[in-house]
């Protein structure tokens, strides 16, 4: 939605961060190079994985809900904290091997960045296959907080709240790794229940890491006791069926499930009692009430594709959710319509391809929304991109007022 002021600024607050969250996204559709390549993309067909069975707006499709739910890939939890409220899965050999990536300019000269940077057993960035980041103890970080807190609290305070959290990585390579290569002149082998580990000399927080060597191509690193727990439940299978909702195909995937869900709502300033006064409240006031955890995803392939999952426990909540989400898009989408000619037509053309892809699926009181950027000519995405920035700019920038008349 594009709100304009009277003197023709647009609103500053939500609008900026959608310009800026759009402006992120064609960056690094076209990367930041200003090199052009040798050969403009010719535009093809939006690939299958973007493009999977979906329900129309406004209408039933049982079919297509089944098809959706066979298409889902599991995430594998195994080595995280069972009780992980945020997980982060990063798909970086995928992504780096990706056409869309591999077609940017000067894609090369990044290659060889990542292949210089060095980490621990010899590794590179090249080397790293795949990551899955597990944080836990944040609603008790939460419930420690005034209502409202985290709002008002400054940049220091907010990174004071990192300590006491939990951060657990299970990391995936290309390449055997040496279990001596990941021992360090400073650190400490150890030992638990037979199992070796490496215990850093150096402090994240008040914490020392440990890296647990699992097989040739898995380790995982986390805080000393964190590590000791994944040794001790090693064999035992992860049970995260509250994680079943998410699909784990995408490249970056970001899970969101509170373990103390009032800890989370009331560091948000919002009041269900008064939200008719808002714009789409009945839509926020139902996500307030029934959000259980979301999820989203972003798959890169030829092109780029946005995927939204809602768990929203039934699915009489999750239909309310996604009629309200229907309208909103309908909305968005003839709004749109009426403001294309009004920008500029790189720009317009990208986010009218996206809007119109939109699609929106309720299973079982999950509701999911995808939208995906098709391939196409390199040159219409880097003009779509300075547009985008541009306008990010123009929104980022003090208003000045305006004049009074003489």
């Amino acid at each position: 939605m594009f709100i304009n002021k009277p003197n023709g600024r647009a609103a500053a607050g939500i609008p900026l961060v959608a310009w800026a969250f759009g402006w992120l996204v064609l960056s690094t559709l076209v990367g930041c190079s200003s090199e052009k390549p040798p050969t403009a993309a010719k535009p093809v067909a939006a690939p299958a994985a973007v493009a999977a069975p979906q329900r129309e707006l406004g209408k039933t499709q049982p079919e297509a809900n089944a098809a959706v739910a066979r298409s889902r890939q599991p995430m594998d939890l195994s080595h995280l904290p069972p009780d992980a409220e945020v997980v982060l899965l990063v798909r970086a050999a995928e992504i780096q091997n990706a056409p869309l990536i591999k077609s940017r300019p000067g894609i090369e000269m990044w290659q060889q960045v990542w292949q210089q940077q060095g980490f621990a057993g010899g590794l590179s960035l090249s080397d790293f296959d795949s990551g899955t980041i597990g944080v836990s103890g944040i609603s008790e970080r939460l419930a420690a907080q005034e209502p409202g807190g985290l709002v008002a609290m400054g940049l220091l305070e907010l990174a004071s709240l990192y300590d006491g959290l939990e951060w657990v990585a299970a990391i995936r390579t290309t390449r055997p790794i040496e279990a001596a290569a990941l021992t360090g002149p400073d650190d400490e082998e150890q030992r638990h229940q037979e199992q070796r580990y490496v215990l850093r000399s150096a402090r994240l927080g008040s914490d020392r890491k440990a890296d647990w060597l699992i097989s040739p191509t898995l380790f995982m690193n986390g805080p000393e006791e964190a590590v000791k727990r994944a040794i001790e439940r090693r064999d035992m299978p992860t049970d995260r069926t509250d994680l079943a909702f998410v699909d784990a195909a995408p490249q970056v995937v970001l899970v969101v499930r509170p373990r103390d869900r009032e800890a989370w709502l009331k560091q948000i300033p919002f009041d269900p009692e008064t939200a008719d006064q808002l714009s789409h409240g009945r839509l926020l006031a139902l996500v307030w009430k029934h959000l259980a955890a979301l999820s989203l995803g972003i798959r890169v392939d030829e092109g780029m594709g946005l995927e939204l999952a809602l768990d929203c426990g039934d699915s009489t909540a999750g239909g309310e959710i996604r009629r309200e989400l229907d309208s909103i898009v309908a909305e968005a989408q003839s709004a749109f319509s009426q403001v294309k000619p009004q920008i500029p037509p790189e720009l317009g053309e990208v986010a009218d391809l996206f809007l119109s892809s939109v699609k929106l699926v309720e299973e079982g009181g999950v509701v999911r929304l995808t939208g995906a950027i098709p391939p196409m000519p390199y040159e219409k995405l880097k003009a779509a991109e300075m547009q985008l920035f541009g306008a990010v700019m123009q929104h980022a920038l003090p208003v000045e007022p305006d004049e009074p008349p003489e």
